[in-house]
């Protein structure tokens, strides 16, 4: 981690943080929040291999309609 990143996650992590509210989130819940706002790079590639795969499969005809 650079210092950059523990900048950037301190900061973000104070944003988070409403000290006039009783419910405010646990320290879990805010590197949660950090990490789905700044995934790693291999956490990134994942997901966008993952859209790829199902436009692929959206453009292939590859789809099935689930009803409700």
């Amino acid at each position: 981690m650079t210092r950059q990143e523990i900048d950037s996650f301190h900061q973000f992590a104070t944003s988070q943080l409403n000290f006039d509210e009783p419910d405010e989130p646990s320290r879990d819940e805010v590197f949660d929040l950090w990490r789905i706002a700044n995934p790693s790079s291999t956490e990134m590639s994942e997901s966008l291999a993952s859209l790829r795969r199902g436009l692929a499969d959206t453009e292939a005809g590859r789809v099935s309609r689930h009803e409700r």
